[in-house]
């Protein structure tokens, strides 16, 4: 062997020898696969059997693919349930998606995740964004997810978070909200409104300027926990009330809500007019459709001091009715955890920010 060669060889040796003392932890695993593919596994600690298996042509040459363990970033919405698996060569691009299996740690699931809450983060490289795929399978029990990529990053499993919705929505007898611009909500708890006597039922009622009022009826619901929606009403204080019934129930909010749910509810109503003293009488009948979509996570600033979590909630509604009527519209709610409703926008309207509240005999903004 040359000088030359081997002053190369040894400097190449030192170069990977100091490489290696510079690195904290070692890989995981690792193996040579080459054009023919192959996987490779990790066999123990908390990301045994996190894998790779790689398909027959991916790979153009002999690659040295690694398993590293690797640090997760936590951000809203979400909650870290495993650790993070770096596959090396990273950022390298296959010809072909490989199939990875991702273990997870179940014990730290947040109570009531399904299936459909789990998704795998991803991050192509140390302190860059961190994007997300969707699973091809997930175990719960047993802790691993199974997905199809065609590039190697850091992996970690998330679950949405789940949050309870009577946190998020207290209904407690004369609870009060007031908004910029003078706008007011009021919460009442009756079982003498027309038509809904003898049954407890929530007025959650909109008091905006001019003396014009309008709101909904809600009921929680004992078994589950969820918000149901009852009926509507939109009355001017000191004129005739326009009142709709639902012919059942609607389920507003679940027990449990996570960002990024979206569903339909299909409803039927009756039109009362309410001419006090005599009794209601039904005017109409008419059908409807309501949208929930629970939009993100956030921290708010409003005029009563900054609020978080909170977490935005989209209603849209429409209707056709036999007067005949057509009509609809959108209300966004940002609930803050153990308070409620702290912004509320109606249609294009501005937002209306907390200016003031009083929640279960609790004063906001607290001095």
């Amino acid at each position: 062997m040359s000088p030359r060669l081997a002053s190369g060889l040894l400097s190449l040796l030192a170069f990977g020898a100091a490489a290696c003392s510079r690195s904290s932890t070692p890989a995981l695993v690792g193996a040579v696969l080459g054009t023919g593919g192959g996987s490779v596994t990790v066999t123990d600690g908390s990301l045994a059997d996190t894998s790779v298996q790689v398909p027959a042509g991916a790979l153009t040459a002999d690659t040295l693919v690694e398993i590293w363990s690797d640090s997760a970033n936590d951000k809203r919405d979400t909650t870290i349930v495993g650790s993070a698996a770096r596959f090396s060569p990273n950022r390298m691009m296959l010809t072909q998606p490989a199939t990875f299996t991702l273990a997870f740690d179940p014990a730290r699931l947040p109570t009531g995740t399904r299936s459909g809450d789990i998704e795998v983060a991803v991050r192509l490289q140390n302190g860059g964004s961190v994007t997300s795929l969707d699973p091809t399978a997930v175990d719960l029990t047993g802790g691993s997810v199974t997905f199809v990529t065609d590039q190697f990053a850091t992996f970690w499993v998330t679950a949405r978070t789940a949050f309870p919705i009577a946190r998020y929505m207290p209904l407690n007898d004369g609870d009060f909200y007031e908004y910029e611009d003078n706008n007011r909500l009021d919460v009442v708890f009756t079982d003498t409104d027309p038509n809904f006597v003898g049954e407890n039922v929530w007025r959650y009622a909109f008091r905006l300027p001019f003396f014009e009022q309008t709101g909904l009826y809600l009921e929680a619901s004992a078994q589950t926990g969820a918000i149901l929606w009852r009926g509507t009403f939109d009355a001017p204080l000191g004129n005739p009330a326009d009142q709709q019934v639902l012919a059942d129930a609607v389920e507003l909010l679940q027990s449990e809500e996570r960002t990024g749910d979206m569903r339909s509810e299909d409803y039927e109503y009756i039109g009362y007019s309410i001419n006090l003293p005599a009794p209601p009488s039904p005017d109409y009948a008419g059908t409807g459709t309501l949208r929930i979509a629970i939009v993100g996570e956030q921290s708010l600033q409003t005029p009563a001091g900054v609020f978080d979590p909170v977490v935005e909630v989209e209603l849209t509604t429409s209707f056709d009715d036999d007067r005949p009527r057509t009509g609809g519209g959108t209300t966004r709610l940002w609930l803050a955890e153990d308070v409620g409703p702290v912004q509320i926008q109606v249609g294009t309207n501005p937002p209306q920010g907390l200016v003031r509240a009083s929640v279960n005999g609790f004063t906001l903004p607290r001095n």
